[in-house]
């Protein structure tokens, strides 16, 4: 265990793990401007740009094998989660979960570096424009929003 995690997560029933297990459902994920990462691959690209995550949870095995990602959620000031499997397996939405997940708030993105747009919100895209507003709010499996 490094010095980054701290005692080992157990209980379902803990604060931290009931709020994480809150962001499976989209209201509380539109609530919190939250949702969750799971795996080391969007956990690693989460962490690429500062500020994104929030919290780490990760289990022993998974932390053996992907230290270098608990070490710059660590640099970055991340709080990260010891968890037994039992707690990973009720957090992850995967049958077989990989051993960690990131909690990630919702990203505004210029509207001059928004990726391209799908055809449905061609609309609402022109509507952004016409109304000159600077930025849109983008999150997982969630329609563009414009934001003032």
């Amino acid at each position: 265990m490094t010095a980054a995690a701290g005692p080992e997560l157990t209980s379902i029933r803990s604060p931290r793990v009931k709020s994480a297990r809150q962001l499976a459902k989209r209201a509380f994920r539109q609530r919190a401007r939250s949702f969750l990462a799971e795996g080391p691959q969007a956990a690693g690209e989460a962490l690429a740009i500062p500020g994104v995550v929030t919290e780490l949870f990760i289990t022993a095995p998974a932390q053996a094998r992907y230290g270098e990602i608990v070490l710059l959620a660590a640099g970055q000031g991340v709080r990260v989660h010891l968890v037994s499997g039992e707690v990973m397996a009720e957090l992850a939405q995967t049958v077989t979960p990989q051993g960690i997940l990131a909690v990630c708030r919702f990203v505004d993105v210029p509207l001059s570096r928004s990726p391209r747009r799908p055809r449905r919100s061609r609309s609402s895209w022109r509507t952004c424009v016409t109304q000159g507003m600077q930025a849109r709010s983008c999150g997982p499996r969630t329609p563009p929003v414009p934001r003032a």
